[in-house]
């Protein structure tokens, strides 16, 4: 080959390698608005789905007054007299930790209630309405709580401690029907779209349940009210909150995502949601895009739009696991953190911010199934008592009696376990242990670790 046709070859490679060095930041582009598109679509496709993208769904659509219960709840906040104290008494005297021998203890409960006499009818009041939408203004999970999550547990201990007084006392009916305003400031929470919103409405179901066993076990009440608390006890739903809430939580995590991304300066934007980690600061390719690179340079976006595409993936797969109980979630992944010990906070340090474990949640969301489970059999079997003078022999023996299909244990899959007492009965489920430890109480108040079983006793 002649010098003169290797030159020529010689300056076509070149002007090829110019041609693709002068096209690769016009591919690059290309591939950067392709991963944001393929982000833009996968949102669109949640919010067709019907679920939250924006904060803004999250809160839904106001209630008129007339239906909200949530300024009734707000007037009985401001006439709530209970220190820290007395909130310890009212929880002990719900627990059934207040000797009925304690005439002390006992006379300060009442003075107690005597003092939020305006509170518990507006309580009365508020459980009777239809709906219940706080007004808040959502915002990133690490504001401050809002103020009803942490008024409502302390409304709720008043008509319960006021059902365990009652029953006492020996009325069987009144105690009864204070039980269910207890159970009713549930309702509070139960269309509020975020994980905390249910956890708080965990909160409120144990202390009415708590109040139930107290109530059951001191009092005999009529088998129509009892039937009556079983069913709307039977009617709620925390399964399909608990999606709702996941879904909530997502559209949280997505909102801050678009306002990184559609923020006028991204690098400061991320900078105040990543944790403060020299040496992420150090390693993360995205913590060095943002000392190197112009906030709007192609690279920081693509970083940004992979780094949300995995965030997207790993809540796609919590919203799926969150439709399973927790002993099957357990069995799939005994490591809790599993989904996020598969993420890098070096290579998608905003979604590991962002997210955090769901194992808790559902452990929680399961023990209140428990609970409403428990306290629905029974009710039902005090109503059999009622009725016929004696406990039945077995649970299908009372869903026969009743007509009523009962509850399964939620951490064993089968039936609770029942046993007929000389003095009434003992009804337990496996708990979060997934054994069953034959009716040894739980080792901790929780009920979250620990071995021992979730237990109602009934002694009469």
């Amino acid at each position: 080959m002649s010098v003169n046709r290797l030159l020529t070859l010689g300056k076509w490679v070149l002007f090829l390698v110019g041609v693709l060095v002068a096209c690769l930041p016009l591919a690059f582009e290309l591939y950067v608005r392709h991963v944001e598109h393929t982000l833009a679509t996968r949102i669109a496709s949640i919010h067709r789905s019907g679920a939250p993208t924006t904060l803004a769904e999250i809160a839904g659509p106001p209630l008129p007054d007339s239906e909200n219960a949530a300024p009734v709840y707000q007037q009985a906040f401001k006439a709530l007299n209970l220190n820290s104290d007395n909130e310890k008494l009212l929880e002990d005297a719900t627990r059934g930790r207040v000797d009925a021998a304690d005439a002390a203890a006992l006379a300060q409960v009442r003075a107690v209630l005597t003092a939020n006499t305006q509170t518990l009818a507006l309580l009365r009041r508020a459980v009777q309405m239809p709906g219940c939408r706080f007004p808040v203004k959502w915002k990133a999970k690490s504001c401050p709580p809002p103020a009803h999550w942490l008024q409502l547990p302390k409304c709720a201990l008043l008509p319960a401690t006021q059902a365990v007084l009652l029953a006492r006392s020996g009325d069987a009916r009144g105690a009864l029907g204070a039980c269910a305003t207890s159970f009713g400031v549930e309702k509070s929470l139960a269309e509020e779209r975020t994980v905390q919103s249910q956890l708080i409405r965990y909160w409120l179901l144990r202390i009415a349940c708590h109040a139930l066993e107290q109530v059951l076990s001191h009092s005999g009440p009529p088998a129509l009210q009892s039937a009556a608390l079983a069913d709307y006890i039977s009617q709620i739903d925390l399964k399909k909150a608990y999606l709702a809430a996941l879904e909530g939580d997502r559209a949280e995590d997505l909102s801050t995502v678009n306002d990184i991304m559609s923020a006028r300066d991204p690098i400061a934007a991320l900078k105040a949601v990543l944790p403060e980690d020299p040496l992420g600061e150090r390693v993360s390719p995205v913590a060095v895009l943002t000392t190197r690179a112009h906030s709007r340079s192609p690279f920081l976006r693509l970083a940004l739009a992979q780094d949300a595409l995995s965030l997207l993936d790993i809540w796609d797969r919590t919203v799926q696991l969150g439709q399973v109980p927790y002993r099957e979630l357990w069995l799939a992944y005994p490591q809790p953190d599993v989904l996020l010990f598969r993420l890098s906070p070096f290579a998608q340090p905003l979604t590991y911010k962002l997210y955090h474990s769901y194992d808790l949640p559902v452990r929680q969301r399961d023990l209140a199934l428990a609970h409403l489970g428990l306290a629905q059999i029974a009710l039902h079997l005090k109503a059999y008592h009622a009725t016929h003078g004696a406990y039945p022999a077995s649970l299908p023996a009372l869903e026969q009696a009743t007509g009523r299909s009962l509850p399964p244990d939620p951490f064993s899959g089968e039936p609770f376990a029942y046993r007929r007492q000389p003095q009434g009965f003992l009804l337990y489920s496996w708990g979060c242990d997934l054994n069953d430890d034959d009716g040894a109480p739980l080792t901790n108040r929780g009920g979250l670790v620990g071995e021992g079983d979730l237990v109602f006793r009934c002694l009469r």
